[in-house]
């Protein structure tokens, strides 16, 4: 590479000399030009001298300006325009000494000196002439390439052939690596004159080969270069050689074809300006493989051949002006290995019919005692050769490889086409190019009914037989003769080498049935739920087989990519929607798929090959979209009454205490089952109440109902949220199990997953104890009557007493309603110790202290013995309760405080 980079650096000198040289004089002549304009001007001051001195300073600003212009390389425009400036400058100054017409002539005789008696546009074109000239000779410096590095070779069938590389250490011929990069040109000559189309009679566009001319098949062998700077551009005006270290170039030998630039070896972010070119390189035509050898190897002083090692030398100022230019070479290290592959022809091709690979198209094989032929060790060639003849070898052998005769017939329609495609030659099963192609009609085994088969292939009318076509093409075949309903035809096709020898000695052949062909679709989408397809109308076909119903589609079939429906486990439906096997009543059908193998809101289309005697005779569609479901089964629905007010989603539940209902044993928490508040809920709904409990850091957190079976929902929640008052919002999720099917975040493969469905409706849930539904009342005239007296005695006795107040609970009637006493007595709670008073206008014990007993019965106590009520009046019994929640529950009861009485 440094001596590489030092013949290109002395070029660019010596390049970089001659310009500048010439620029040199282009710039005396523009400050001669200039001094002139100077000295001009000086006399129009002259006439002024009251301003004399600035003038003198207007005139030097024009003449520094153009001098700067010009040693920037700007245009005469901009010189122009500054001078333009000048003179206005000056006619400013001299308007305070000199009369108008002083000024014209002055100003007249200065814009001369300036801009040349000719006039504005000729010495401006001059001036831009010349500055465009020196521009463009820097710009052929700026992007004249300076250096070139080998970097890869590279072929367009395999990408990077060669990784240049190795040991340093090993040292190398001109280079600075131990191996060469070697590129495989494949190159050949046609060895003998022939015609491909002469096979048969009547083939149109016969093409002919000529011996000694080259073979049309190039290899897209390449170098990758990088080339400095990066924007050198070698498709313009650039010639590029191999050349040896004697400075000899290879052009005769090897051409290099259009370069382009490379951007496989770096991300798409880069720019388009990397340096990377691709550079194709082929044998010359006519060159043979001795020549090629003779050009490219030597003699080493033991007699061992020696390959030639090049450089790739760039040119790209070839069409510079300059005198150095054309011979100006930038050249890389010497370690390019030229190899001339000579070109193999195949022996051997295939081919599709409407995307079928010929090995699985039928033949007749030994039906007529005809053998089909492939090339032996001595082929291919121009022409089969059947017998040894001297020194003419036999070169064909019996295809026994090609038994087709089992394969099925592709049904084909009349006035439809089918088509023959991607014939490509093989050379021991590995691809090579073919040339050309033609079909003609297999005639040799046309043996069925005498020559009656043969007769009537030859009446039909057939577009496209015996037609030499491009092996890049496709060739449509079409036959027309509605007479050939229902007859079996059988074609064969001829293809050929780039070289002019044939493929296969006799070609390949097929066989076709004509009938119509029998199409159908249905569209319909896929249950998620029900794992089944909506019934469609369909009409199933008597007397043929269906074949499976199968998608390929790996972008929206999870696993394989593959989804297959045996025929037997399609549900076809009578007009009732009954399964029925009889053809003749299906009216509708159903297909049965797992949503989880399926992508979310994908579509995909299944298909049934449908065959007769095994002739494919037909093909169904069903094209199936999966819609996921984005609601609830069903309404959620309340027991009747169970919501506070009819369709406002509230409700109350009454919770039971986790250690019963009596204050025996305090409970911490209690529990409601949710299906008793609904209606036949569903195992998969998943119930959630918001702010129901609190975490390790006294947070609230939402509450989860647990899944018991059958429907059951159970909420257990602490007894510090059943205060009967708080509304915790409720919300439900419908699980429909593994039904969705999506992309993987991780794996980043289809998965299949859960989906879940949001109850669209609002619903609040108060939790509540049994003490809260409770309702009282005293018992018929048994509200008691305490009468103040002023001895201070004590009232109590039967008639005090709480089991007179009748208790209704609107949530359990059995088990709490009867009398306030008996809820004692049952110690579904007990009286907090001194929690009771008698309150009235915010005032309490006016006149009172009271008691309540454990048994409910209560004790009046005087709390002032001086000044009786003057009137009975009613105070309030308060008193609080403890439930077995541990909650104190305030109760209330009227009580009547009566005046003394009169003696």
């Amino acid at each position: 590479m440094a001596k590489a980079e030092a013949a290109g650096t002395a070029d660019a000198v010596a390049a970089v000399k001659a310009t500048a040289d010439k620029a040199a004089a282009d710039v005396a002549t523009a400050i001669a030009n200039a001094a002139d304009a100077q000295s001009k001007a000086e006399d129009a001051a002259g006439v002024a001298s009251t301003a004399q001195q600035k003038a003198e300073q207007a005139i030097s600003d024009a003449a520094d300006a153009a001098s700067k212009a010009i040693d920037a390389q700007g245009t005469a425009d901009q010189a122009a325009s500054d001078a333009a400036d000048a003179l206005r400058r000056i006619g400013t100054l001299e308007q305070n000494s000199v009369t108008a017409d002083q000024l014209t002539t002055k100003l007249q005789e200065l814009k001369n000196s300036l801009l040349g008696e000719g006039g504005e546009n000729e010495s401006i074109a001059t001036l831009t002439a010349k500055v465009d000239a020196y521009k463009g000779a820097v710009n052929e410096l700026y992007s004249a390439v300076t250096s070139v590095e080998l970097v890869e070779s590279y072929a367009g069938f395999s990408g990077i052939t060669n990784s240049w590389g190795g040991n340093s250490s090993q040292g190398s011929n001109l280079g600075y690596w131990a191996n060469p990069l070697t590129v495989n040109m494949i190159h050949g000559l046609i060895t003998e004159d022939s015609w491909f189309g002469d096979e048969v009679a009547d083939v149109d566009g016969k093409k002919e080969y000529k011996k000694g001319t080259d073979v049309s098949s190039k290899d897209e062998a390449s170098i990758i270069v990088r080339v400095n700077p990066v924007n050198a551009d070698l498709t313009k005006g650039t010639k590029i050689v191999l050349m040896n270290s004697q400075g000899e170039s290879l052009e005769n030998f090897v051409k290099v074809g259009e370069p382009k630039r490379f951007n496989k070896l770096i991300t798409t972010r880069a720019g388009e300006k990397t340096g990377l070119w691709q550079l194709p390189l082929s044998v010359a035509d006519g060159v043979s493989q001795e020549a090629f050898d003779e050009a490219t190897q030597v003699k080493d002083e033991a007699g061992n051949v020696k390959h030639v090692l090049y450089a790739v030398a760039i040119n790209n100022t070839a069409d510079s002006k300059a005198d150095a230019a054309a011979d100006r070479y930038v050249v890389s290290s010497y370690d390019v290995q030229p190899n001339y592959k000579e070109f193999e022809p195949g022996n051997d091709f295939t081919f599709e019919v409407d995307g079928k690979q010929v090995s699985a198209l039928k033949n007749r094989y030994n039906v007529a005692n005809y053998e089909e032929l492939k090339w032996n060790g001595y082929g291919p060639a121009a022409e089969p050769i059947m017998e040894d003849n001297g020194d003419i070898h036999k070169n064909v052998t019996t295809a026994t490889d090609d038994d087709r005769s089992g394969n099925n017939l592709i049904q084909v329609e009349v006035g439809t086409k089918f088509t023959v495609a991607k014939i490509a030659g093989l050379l021991n099963d590995n691809a090579v190019a073919a040339d050309y192609y033609y079909v003609v009609l297999d005639k040799q085994n046309a043996v069925e009914s005498g020559v009656s088969e043969i007769n009537a292939w030859k009446s039909y009318t057939i577009e496209g037989l015996n037609t030499v076509t491009p092996a890049s093409k496709d060739l449509d075949l079409i036959v027309k003769s509605e007479s050939a309903n229902g007859d079996i035809i059988g074609f064969r096709v001829y293809a050929v080498n780039k070289d002019g020898k044939l493929l296969d000695p006799d070609g390949k052949a097929f066989y076709v049935q004509v009938g119509n062909f029998i199409t159908g679709e249905v569209i319909a989408n896929l249950d998620c739920v029900k794992k089944l397809t909506e019934a469609k109308p369909f009409t199933k076909q008597a007397g043929v087989t269906y074949g499976e119903w199968t998608v390929t589609d790996k972008d929206n079939i999870a696993g394989s990519g593959t989804l297959t429906i045996s025929d037997a486990d399609v549900k076809y439906l009578d007009e009732k929607g009954n399964e029925t096997t009889d053809v003749s009543k299906i009216t509708q059908v159903q297909f049965p798929i797992d949503p989880a193998k399926v992508k979310d809101d994908a579509t995909i289309t299944l298909t049934s090959v449908l065959k007769k005697d095994g002739v494919e005779v037909g093909k169904v569609t069903a094209t199936i979209t999966k819609v996921l479901p984005k609601t609830f089964p069903a309404e959620i629905t309340f027991l009747p009454k169970q919501e506070i007010t009819d369709g406002s989603g509230k409700f109350k539940a009454y919770l039971v205490p986790e250690n019963g209902w009596t204050i025996t044993t305090t409970s911490d928490k209690g529990s409601v089952d949710l299906n008793n508040i609904f209606y036949d809920l569903d195992d998969n709904v998943t119930f959630t109440i918001a702010k129901a409990a609190k975490n390790a850091k006294n947070e609230d957190i939402d509450v989860t109902a647990a899944k018991t079976g059958a429907g059951h929902h159970v909420v257990n929640i602490a007894s510090a949220f059943i205060n009967s008052e708080t509304e915790h919002a409720v919300t439900a999720v419908y699980d429909y199990g593994d039904i969705s099917c999506d992309i993987d975040k991780d794996t980043k493969q289809l998965k299949a997953k859960k989906h879940t469905v949001a109850y669209g409706k609002t619903m609040q849930v108060i939790f509540a104890c049994w003490v809260r539904a409770n309702t009282y009342s005293w018992a018929k005239d048994k509200q008691p009557k305490v009468m103040w007296n002023a001895e201070g005695t004590v009232v109590q006795g039967a008639d005090y007493d709480l089991a007179h107040v009748n208790v209704v609970n609107n949530y359990d009637a059995v088990r709490f309603s009867g009398t306030f006493a008996n809820l004692f007595t049952k110690k579904y709670f007990t009286p907090v110790a001194g929690s009771a008073h008698l309150t009235v206008n915010g005032q309490v014990d006016p006149y009172f202290t009271v008691d309540v007993a454990a048994d409910g019965k209560l004790t009046f106590t005087p709390s002032q013995t001086e000044n009786a009520p003057t009137a009975d009046h009613v105070e309030t019994l308060e008193f609080k309760v403890t439930d077995a929640y541990g909650h104190e529950v305030l109760q209330k009861f009227d009580v009547t405080i009566l005046k003394p009485a009169k003696k």
